[in-house]
């Protein structure tokens, strides 16, 4: 005779070994239990990788920003340096300028001294250039051609070209300059000249 199927209590059949086999309920369960766990996994897995992917961005946004600031300081720089290029070279002509003033000053004071030293007068616009003015110097502390220079540089000059100084005569110099006469320019007009404009218009000093 066939033999019946062993039941549990609650009616449910039970395996050969005696235990209770799985159920329509139970499996049921086990795969709503699996997809819930799929589920949870997809949904974390989403999130980190949305995670990553703004940290990307932040990332890309701050190297960015760090890229542009760099940018931005090196043409600041290159902006300053080219400022100071410019007042540099501003200041290397203002420099240049006013040694080229006071050397013409300079050279005015001597010209005058070395005329006033010596016995007679010359022909300046002929003979002006074989003055030699760098032989005459300057005194540091009063900024004038020292007295002891200028005498021997006169005297050097007219020994060298004895033919062409002509001893003094009714003519004005600018040592005459107090007696008067009939130039047309003034002593002090004729020491704010250009050296070269100095030697030609001695004759015409008041």
């Amino acid at each position: 005779m066939p033999q019946d199927t062993p039941q549990s209590p609650g009616g449910a059949q039970l395996a050969p070994s005696g235990t209770a086999g799985p159920t329509e309920n139970d499996t049921s369960q086990t795969q709503s239990v699996s997809y819930e766990t799929h589920r949870k996994l997809l949904g974390e897995k989403k999130r980190a990788e949305e995670k990553q992917t703004e940290l990307e961005r932040q990332m890309g946004e701050m190297r960015a920003e760090q890229k542009r600031q760099a940018e931005a300081k090196m043409l600041e720089e290159k902006n300053l340096q080219g400022l100071l290029d410019v007042r540099n070279k501003e200041l290397e002509e203002e420099r240049t300028r006013r040694e080229v003033l006071e050397a013409q000053q300079r050279d005015q004071r001597k010209a005058a001294a070395f005329l006033g030293a010596l016995t007679g007068q010359i022909d300046v616009a002929k003979y002006g250039p074989l003055i030699n003015l760098e032989k005459i110097v300057i005194d540091p502390q009063s900024g004038e051609p020292d007295a002891a220079s200028v005498t021997a540089a006169a005297r050097e000059f007219e020994a060298a070209y004895p033919e062409i100084v002509q001893r003094k005569t009714g003519v004005t110099l600018p040592a005459d300059a107090s007696r008067g006469g009939n130039s047309k320019i003034t002593y002090v007009e004729w020491l704010k000249l250009p050296v070269k404009e100095m030697l030609k218009r001695q004759r015409e000093v008041m």
